[in-house]
């Protein structure tokens, strides 16, 4: 998920019946949750194995009475199938199953850092779009100098995404091979375990132009899109993500969420929105978000300048402390990372 908001585990539900499970077979990825739950009959268990015998790996608890219930979190140890049955019932085959998928090939987005640019995030059903614009200089508007840096990293398989590049160079770092390539339009194969860096920049004489779209999975929770436009900056180092327009600037964020939650927000300056209730006095605070699409402009009025952050949480949705900010891959975010961010731009960059 690019820039994702908080996502959230499915929960599924198990109901144990007089002699049977509904469903008794549950498909499930890792991070789930499996609510076994008591329905009737006579009183059950929720154990894990075959040929009714525990294999002492998952679970053994009892359901025994209206109200009982036992959750079981999905593993990510790479076990692709998970046996259980009712103790008392099984031989009366109360079995079922819990099928665990592979997680799909995915592109995090670890690092941004962008100003002066016409930029943009959109979903479109499975695609999503990020796109940084520097507009070339006309007679009435000579132009802004700008640039952009987007790190990511490439789990659970290669990913393939859509370019497109025009105007100044824009730069591919491969930190993992230790290269930098000129990126040229059309398709481009981002491969598994790899970190890279997409790069430009331009004096307010020149202009650049970067779009980039793959395929992503809808998750339930929270999606947001954004848009930028004039003197602003984005810069995101893994959960932290910081707007900022300009008085001469806007920035606007959208978010539809799926399912009640909160998000850690500070802001100043002139930041609205007409459903949130977001501190700008530059204090932090978890902000309620109730099921329903949310907008929050940064100068939308023109008045002023304006600066959010958000503390986004679960971006990597809990896989285990990943960090594409981590550009160079020695484990640690630092002064090293942003040297290769630099060494990306070459000698174009401000």
């Amino acid at each position: 998920v690019a820039l994702s908001a908080p996502s959230f585990a499915d929960t599924l539900i198990v109901t144990a019946n007089a002699s049977s499970w509904s469903p008794d077979v549950a498909n499930c990825v890792p991070g789930d949750v499996l609510r076994f739950e008591y329905g009737t009959g006579y009183p059950h268990t929720i154990t894990s194995g075959t040929s009714c015998t525990y294999d002492g790996l998952y679970f053994d608890e009892p359901l025994t009475s209206p109200g009982d219930y036992y959750e079981f979190t999905i593993p990510d140890d790479g076990t692709t199938e998970i046996p259980f049955f009712c103790a008392p019932h099984c031989n009366n085959g109360m079995t079922g199953m819990i099928n665990i998928e592979g997680d799909s090939p995915r592109m995090l987005i670890g690092i941004v850092d962008a100003s002066n640019c016409e930029f943009s995030f959109e979903e479109d059903g499975a695609t999503s779009t990020m796109t940084f614009n520097n507009p070339p200089p006309t007679e009435f508007d000579p132009g802004l100098a700008a640039h952009f840096g987007m790190g990511v990293e490439i789990e659970n398989g290669d990913v393939v995404v859509d370019v497109w590049a025009g105007g100044n160079p824009v730069y591919l770092l491969d930190a993992s091979a230790e290269t930098t390539t000129i990126v040229a339009s059309g398709l481009i194969t981002l491969y598994q375990g790899h970190r890279y860096m997409f790069s430009s920049s331009a004096p307010a004489t020149d202009w650049f132009s970067f779009s980039i779209s793959w395929s992503e999975e809808d998750e339930v929770g929270v999606d947001m899109g954004f848009v930028g436009s004039g003197l602003n900056t984005v810069s995101a180092m893994g959960d932290d993500v910081m707007f900022r327009a300009s008085e001469l600037g806007e920035v606007n964020l959208t978010f539809t969420v799926a399912e009640e939650t909160s998000m850690q927000m500070s802001a100043a300056g002139n930041v609205t929105c007409s459903t949130l209730a977001i501190p700008t006095d530059g204090s932090e605070g978890d902000v309620e978000m109730p099921v329903g699409t949310h907008v929050i402009e940064l100068n939308g009025d023109g008045s002023g300048m304006g600066l959010i952050l958000l503390q986004m949480d679960g971006g990597d949705d809990g896989g285990g402390g990943s960090m594409p900010e981590d550009v160079n891959g020695d484990g640690v975010v630092g002064v090293e990372d942003l040297l290769a961010i630099i060494a990306a731009w070459g000698s174009t960059s401000p």
